[in-house]
């Protein structure tokens, strides 16, 4: 996941994406706001902004996952599991929830100990199925 993230942050370091009128994370981005907080987007001057920082800042989240996991594991998980709740919350057409859920399954490897303690917990034993 960290080479994932470190190589998706890297390939959007590019004229097309980094320019909102050509980017698809201005669209995301206007999707999230347009369907969860329209009120905040109002002002012209609000809108404008949103619309030009949303590529760069799915640059700055794409490259501070990997280095969060890296040096602190619990906050680029945190940070990862943010970034596709609100990839999952995007309404349709452009809703990418497939790609986060298959994304998501994969941070079990960096979940807390006491987290996969608590999730064993949970489930049934393999001798407790056999019975």
């Amino acid at each position: 996941m960290i080479v994932f993230y470190a190589g998706a942050a890297f390939w959007k370091l590019n004229t097309s994406f980094l320019d909102a009128s050509t980017s698809c994370g201005t669209i995301f981005f206007a999707q999230l706001i347009a369907a969860f907080a329209p009120s905040f987007a109002d002002s012209a001057a609000i809108a404008t902004l949103l619309r030009i920082a949303a590529p760069v800042a799915a640059v700055a989240v794409e490259l501070a996952v990997p280095l969060l996991l890296t040096v602190w594991r619990r906050g680029g998980l945190a940070l990862a599991l943010l970034f596709h709740l609100l990839v999952v919350l995007t309404p349709p057409p452009n809703n990418a929830g497939g790609f986060s859920v298959g994304a998501i399954v994969r941070y079990v490897f960096f979940m807390p100990r006491a987290t996969a303690a608590a999730a064993s917990s949970l489930t049934p034993s393999l001798a407790t199925l056999r019975d």
